[in-house]
């Protein structure tokens, strides 16, 4: 009796084990709301600003890693620029301009339910080599250009925070 009691259990043990009863620990992103100068998105919320945006001309916002450093500068970071009265075709030819630039992509795209212009170049700066990913679009009259950038050996690991800036991009 024991001996069939023991075998029933372990069959059951073996069924429930087998059938996927098992929990599943998953972590979400956690992401800060920024919201000023007629823009808003979500952010890390482990990410920190990295100036008082009321001192620069064009710049709404800027937020980057703590955790990404090179000789302690942020080394990942989104910035958000707007401009007024200039197009898309003006922000292209500003960053074609820069030296030592060298582009590796541009394609349309779709934020905040308008077309818009992604390019995707690479530079080394101080001897580090960074890639970048900028967005820019016209609405209402302005210019914006979301600018992503990080060392290029972290680039493809940080674009899920970079999408997700994207996604959240809102023009009031």
């Amino acid at each position: 009796m024991k001996k069939s009691a023991i075998g029933i259990i372990s069959i059951l043990v073996f069924v429930v084990l087998a059938s996927g009863c098992t929990s599943e620990v998953t972590t979400e992103n956690k992401t800060t709301h920024f919201e000023g100068n007629g823009t808003s998105f979500d952010y890390p919320s482990n990410w920190i600003p990295l100036i008082n945006t009321t001192n620069e001309r064009y710049i709404v916002a800027k937020f980057g890693d703590p955790n990404q450093k090179i000789n302690d500068s942020i080394s990942t970071a989104v910035i958000v620029e707007k401009a007024s009265g200039l197009t898309v075709e003006d922000g292209k030819s500003i960053f074609r301009a820069k030296p030592n630039y060298e582009f590796i992509s541009e394609k349309t795209i779709t934020i905040a339910n308008t077309n818009a212009t992604e390019l995707i170049f690479k530079t080394t700066e101080q001897g580090i080599q960074l890639k970048y990913r900028t967005i820019m679009l016209t609405k209402n009259g302005f210019l914006y250009a979301i600018t992503f950038y990080a060392k290029t050996e972290d680039f493809e690991g940080q674009n899920a925070n970079f999408d997700m800036i994207i996604n959240s991009f809102q023009i009031q």
